[in-house]
Protein backbone atom coordinates (compact mmCIF):
# COMPACT_ATOMS: atom_id res chain seq x y z
CA UNK A 1 0.00 0.00 0.00
CA UNK A 2 2.80 2.41 0.89
CA UNK A 3 4.72 1.39 -2.23
CA UNK A 4 1.71 1.98 -4.49
CA UNK A 5 1.03 5.39 -2.97
CA UNK A 6 4.67 6.38 -3.41
CA UNK A 7 4.88 5.07 -6.99
CA UNK A 8 1.72 6.87 -8.17
CA UNK A 9 2.16 9.95 -5.98
CA UNK A 10 2.13 12.38 -8.91
CA UNK A 11 -1.28 11.03 -10.04
CA UNK A 12 -2.89 10.69 -6.61
CA UNK A 13 -1.93 13.86 -4.74
CA UNK A 14 -4.79 16.35 -4.84
CA UNK A 15 -7.29 13.79 -6.16
CA UNK A 16 -9.85 11.75 -4.26
CA UNK A 17 -9.70 7.99 -4.90
CA UNK A 18 -10.90 4.65 -3.56
CA UNK A 19 -8.29 2.09 -2.47
CA UNK A 20 -9.60 -1.48 -2.63
CA UNK A 21 -7.86 -3.97 -0.33
CA UNK A 22 -8.39 -7.68 0.21
CA UNK A 23 -6.61 -7.72 3.55
CA UNK A 24 -8.57 -6.71 6.64
CA UNK A 25 -5.37 -5.80 8.54
CA UNK A 26 -4.72 -2.88 6.18
CA UNK A 27 -8.16 -1.51 6.91
CA UNK A 28 -7.51 -1.90 10.65
CA UNK A 29 -4.18 -0.10 10.28
CA UNK A 30 -5.90 3.04 9.03
CA UNK A 31 -8.78 2.93 11.51
CA UNK A 32 -6.62 2.22 14.60
CA UNK A 33 -5.83 5.51 16.38
CA UNK A 34 -2.92 4.10 18.44
CA UNK A 35 0.14 3.24 16.33
CA UNK A 36 3.89 3.29 16.99
CA UNK A 37 7.18 3.07 15.11
CA UNK A 38 7.25 2.25 11.43
CA UNK A 39 3.47 1.93 11.27
CA UNK A 40 3.15 5.51 12.53
CA UNK A 41 5.37 6.64 9.64
CA UNK A 42 3.10 4.79 7.20
CA UNK A 43 0.01 6.45 8.67
CA UNK A 44 1.66 9.85 8.21
CA UNK A 45 2.21 8.99 4.55
CA UNK A 46 -1.45 7.98 4.23
CA UNK A 47 -2.58 11.30 5.69
CA UNK A 48 -1.10 13.14 2.69
CA UNK A 49 -3.77 11.63 0.44
CA UNK A 50 -7.54 11.99 0.25
CA UNK A 51 -8.88 8.46 -0.16
CA UNK A 52 -11.34 5.90 1.09
CA UNK A 53 -10.31 2.35 1.89
CA UNK A 54 -12.83 -0.26 0.84
CA UNK A 55 -12.45 -3.88 1.97
CA UNK A 56 -13.28 -6.36 -0.75
CA UNK A 57 -12.96 -10.06 0.21
CA UNK A 58 -10.46 -12.09 -1.80
CA UNK A 59 -13.15 -14.22 -3.42
CA UNK A 60 -14.86 -11.21 -4.98
CA UNK A 61 -11.59 -9.39 -5.73
CA UNK A 62 -11.11 -11.15 -9.07
CA UNK A 63 -8.50 -8.78 -10.52
CA UNK A 64 -6.06 -9.47 -7.68
CA UNK A 65 -6.71 -13.19 -8.03
CA UNK A 66 -6.09 -13.07 -11.78
CA UNK A 67 -2.83 -11.19 -11.36
CA UNK A 68 -1.56 -13.63 -8.73
CA UNK A 69 -2.48 -16.60 -10.96
CA UNK A 70 -0.70 -15.04 -13.95
CA UNK A 71 2.66 -15.53 -12.23
CA UNK A 72 2.05 -19.28 -12.04
CA UNK A 73 1.10 -19.41 -15.73
CA UNK A 74 4.22 -17.50 -16.76
CA UNK A 75 6.44 -19.83 -14.72
CA UNK A 76 4.81 -22.88 -16.33
CA UNK A 77 5.40 -21.42 -19.80
CA UNK A 78 9.09 -20.81 -19.03
CA UNK A 79 9.59 -24.25 -17.45
CA UNK A 80 7.08 -26.66 -19.00
CA UNK A 81 8.61 -29.75 -17.32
Amino acid sequence: MVYALHKFKHFLLGNWFVYYVDHMALLYLIENPCVFGKIAKWVLIFLEYDFLIFYKPRVSHSIANILSCMLNVIEKIKNPY
